[in-house]
């Protein structure tokens, strides 16, 4: 129970209503998160001192401090992120392209051995026909 505590009191002072608290305490898988939020509540209540305790409007600019300094931290690891983004882009790109190559290669190698088929079928054919000595046709 004193861990749990201490994970309420920590969430309290971020500025976490009781019910958000309450929500992640059963995310947690807090047994009886319910009635262990109602006992740790009331202590916390009763031990806070006025004085210590923010209003409301500073915890909200706390918070929306942290927030507009999380989203210039994610822009700037955005910023960051696109000579990356190009190198993978360049890299993708070459890949296609090599990609393309290998396919019009194979095309042209089944070309060829349709090619080749087709020839040795004539041939075998050609053979079947003229052919007296019984052996069948031989291909080569």
């Amino acid at each position: 129970m004193a861990d749990v505590k201490t994970i309420v009191k920590q969430m309290k002072d971020a500025g976490m209503s009781y019910p958000d608290i309450l929500s992640n305490l059963k995310e947690l898988g807090i047994a009886n998160a319910e009635e262990q939020l109602g006992k740790i509540a009331k202590e916390l209540d009763g031990d806070e001192k006025p004085a210590r305790k923010e209003p409301r409007h500073e915890r909200e600019v706390k918070t929306e401090r942290n927030e507009r300094e999380k989203q210039s931290a994610d822009e700037g690891e955005t910023e960051d992120a696109s000579p990356r983004r190009k190198g993978t882009e360049e890299k993708m790109d070459k890949i296609i392209a090599l990609l393309k190559s290998l396919h019009e290669l194979n095309s042209k190698i089944l070309e060829s051995n349709r090619d080749i088929l087709t020839k040795l079928e004539r041939r075998q054919s050609h053979n079947d026909g003229s052919s007296s000595s019984g052996k069948g046709g031989e291909l080569f």
